[in-house]
């Protein structure tokens, strides 16, 4: 069922909405909500997963940011949408990418998340549709609202994992400044609950989905100081080695 987060104490967090397709259907549709917190000017970033499906690069009327892809548990680095070298008739999915620097090549359609963003205007629809062709397999969403964000380069670093090797998550260290927000990107292809994979400490869960055989998380929190954040493992037992793709980013928050 779809959630908000209307909870949220934190001045940069204006609410995150979170939604997981209910069904296997063709193609695959989800009807998101803006967080009701939400002002104008505030940016929105919006997690897009997938599985066993081709991945979405592109969603209309968002910019794209970070993403990871994977085609298979163990693969050594993620595919990113830059690496897409066969995109499909609709101009929205990558059917095939690869990595140039080492002959990698796959469909990617095992799992993955593609980041968008967008700053809310004042005659911005509060509810959007999305809709993926190719595919009758799961996709789900979290998108959240961040306040104050550097419009002209909202996000200040990114770096993708796709197999972290521990049964808990491990995500990639990025470079921020003081007042900026980190966000920790989940999806994990497999069965999980509430409590296998904990907020990494000085975290905070900001919005979260659980599907039949699937599960997304997002955390977050403001960084204090300057410098590479280092990794943040999440709590808990965790679940399967190299099932879940991670992202971690730096939203810009110096105007």
């Amino acid at each position: 069922m779809p959630s908000f987060n209307y909870n949220d104490p934190k001045a940069w967090n204006h609410g995150t909405y979170s939604v997981a397709s209910e069904l296997d259907d063709d193609g695959a549709s989800l009807f998101i909500t803006t967080p009701p917190s939400t002002k104008i000017g505030d940016t929105l970033f919006l997690f897009l997963s997938r599985t066993d499906a081709y991945m979405p690069i592109r969603l209309a009327g968002w910019k794209r940011g970070a993403s990871c892809y994977k085609k298979n548990n163990e693969q050594p680095s993620c595919f990113l949408a830059r690496d897409c070298i066969d995109i499909s008739t609709s101009g929205t999915n990558c059917n095939e990418f690869e990595i140039k620097s080492s002959g990698y090549t796959g469909s990617g359609s095992d799992l993955g998340t593609t980041v968008f963003y967008r700053t809310v205007m004042k005659n911005d629809p509060t509810t959007w549709t999305i809709t993926l062709d190719q595919g009758t397999r799961r996709v789900w969403t979290i998108v959240t609202s961040i306040s104050n964000v550097n419009q002209t380069d909202p996000i200040r670093s990114a770096a993708g994992t796709s197999c972290d090797d521990v049964n808990e998550s491990s995500f990639p260290s990025v470079y921020g400044k003081p007042n900026d927000v980190l966000l920790l990107s989940q999806s994990f292809d497999d069965t999980a609950s509430r409590d296998d994979f904990v907020a990494p400490s000085g975290t905070y869960v900001l919005g979260r989905t659980i599907s039949r055989d699937e599960f997304g998380i997002l955390f977050g929190k403001e960084l204090l100081s300057v410098g590479p954040t280092g990794k943040y493992i999440t709590g808990g037992k965790g679940g399967s080695k190299c099932k879940d793709a991670l992202l971690s980013i730096v939203v810009n928050r110096s105007l």
